[in-house]
């Protein structure tokens, strides 16, 4: 059990805040990712979404956020410099140049 959750991408916190706040409302990508990817209990014959390409290797991290290779809403910017890392609603932090978007955006399923 915990209060808090951290998800880690190629080493580093892209997301996090309280478990519920997190699960309910993603806002990195990578989060959105994970959460597309668990089974549904309530519809076990569901298909799983994975995400797209490979993780990088600790050594070999891209350029700016880690995620943009796989990430289904990258930008420019993303491949140029690292993200900030963004308060998006009470104890929960992203670090991600898209946050604003993210409730409306959504990695394509």
């Amino acid at each position: 059990m915990a209060d808090d959750l951290i998800v880690l991408y190629a080493g580093r916190a892209v997301e996090t805040g309280p478990v519920a706040q997190v699960l309910d409302a993603p806002r990195h990508p990578y989060t959105m990712g994970l959460m597309a990817a668990r089974p549904d209990m309530d519809h076990p014959q569901a298909r799983l979404v994975p995400i797209p390409g490979t993780p990088p290797r600790l050594w070999q991290r891209p350029s700016g956020c880690a995620f943009h290779p796989r990430c289904g809403l990258a930008s420019e910017a993303c491949s140029a410099s690292a993200p900030p890392d963004v308060m998006v609603g009470p104890n929960q932090r992203a670090t991600c140049f898209r946050t604003d978007e993210t409730q409306t955006l959504r990695v394509p399923a």
